[in-house]
C-alpha cells in the first residue's frame, strides 16, 4: 500500500471517528409519539428572579390568610375582597404549578402540563407573548395563543431572554421563527390572516414607541398586502 493511500485511509478513519463522537455526544431524541425532539426546555434560575418569585407567593399566601382575619374579626364587608383576592392568588398559583416542560419537534410545539396533559401546537398556529410584572419584577407571564384565540398562561421566575427560566431560549426562538416562516409559504390566506391578527395583538404602542412582546419573530412583510386586502374584504 502506498504512503498516499495510508494517509488517505487514516484521514478518513479520523473524520469518521469525529462524526461518530459528535453523534454520541448529541444523540437524536424522540418523544413518546416518535417525533424527533429539536429543542427541549432546560431550567436555569436567576437567583434574584427566583427569590422575588418565591417572595411574591409567600406574601400572597400571607395576605390570603390575613384577608379572612379581616372578615371574621373586623367586618363581613371584607368578604368580597377576601373572596376576590383568594380567587386571584389561587389562579396565579395554578398558572405557576401547571407547567411541566416544553419541547419542539419538526411538526410544532408540545406543551406538557400537570393538570391538562400534553397540548400540541402546529407551526403557523400559535404565537407566544411575554409580560414582566410592572414595578418589582416578581414574575414573568408567558401566554401561548393559537389561531382559535385559546390562551394558556404560565408564571415563571424572571429569567433570561424574555422567555421563562430556561437556559437555551435563543435556540427555541430561532427554531420557531424558521419553522413558522416555512409554514407560512403554504398556508391559506385565511390562516395567514388569523396568525397575523394574534401576532399583532402582542405589539403595543407605549409613549409612541412600538414594543413587540412576541417571544419569537414572524416576518409577515412578503404577505402583508395580501393579508390586508383579505381583512379589508372581511371588514376586519
Amino acid at each position: 500500500m502506498s504512503e498516499k493511500q495510508v494517509y488517505t485511509n487514516n484521514t478518513t478513519n479520523i473524520e469518521n471517528h469525529e462524526v461518530d463522537s459528535h453523534a454520541n455526544q448529541n444523540p437524536k431524541r424522540y418523544n413518546k409519539n416518535g417525533d424527533e425532539i429539536l429543542w427541549e426546555s432546560k431550567k436555569k434560575y436567576h437567583p434574584v428572579g427566583a427569590f422575588q418569585y418565591m417572595l411574591y407567593f409567600i406574601v400572597g399566601a400571607f395576605f390570603m390568610w390575613f384577608s379572612w382575619i379581616l372578615v371574621f374579626n373586623i367586618s363581613l364587608w371584607w368578604l368580597i375582597f377576601a373572596i376576590s383576592y383568594n380567587a386571584f392568588m389561587l389562579w396565579q398559583m395554578y398558572n405557576a404549578i401547571n407547567f411541566k416542560s416544553i419541547h419542539l419537534t419538526q411538526k410544532g410545539l408540545v406543551l406538557a402540563t400537570r393538570f391538562c396533559g400534553d397540548i400540541c401546537y402546529l407551526y403557523g398556529d400559535f404565537v407566544i407573548r411575554f409580560d414582566i410584572a410592572i414595578g418589582i419584577r416578581f414574575y414573568e407571564d408567558i401566554t401561548i395563543t393559537n389561531t382559535k384565540q385559546q390562551n394558556r398562561t404560565f408564571l415563571f421566575p424572571c429569567g433570561y431572554d424574555s422567555f421563562g427560566s430556561f437556559e437555551n431560549n435563543q435556540g427555541f426562538k430561532e427554531i420557531c421563527t424558521i419553522k413558522t416562516q416555512q409554514t407560512l409559504e403554504s398556508m391559506d390566506i385565511d390562516k395567514k390572516a388569523y396568525l397575523y391578527k394574534i401576532y399583532a395583538l402582542n405589539i403595543d404602542i407605549i409613549f409612541n414607541e412600538k414594543r413587540n412582546s412576541n417571544v419569537f419573530i414572524i416576518d409577515f412583510l412578503p404577505y402583508k398586502q395580501e393579508i390586508e386586502h383579505y381583512l379589508k374584504d372581511k371588514n376586519e
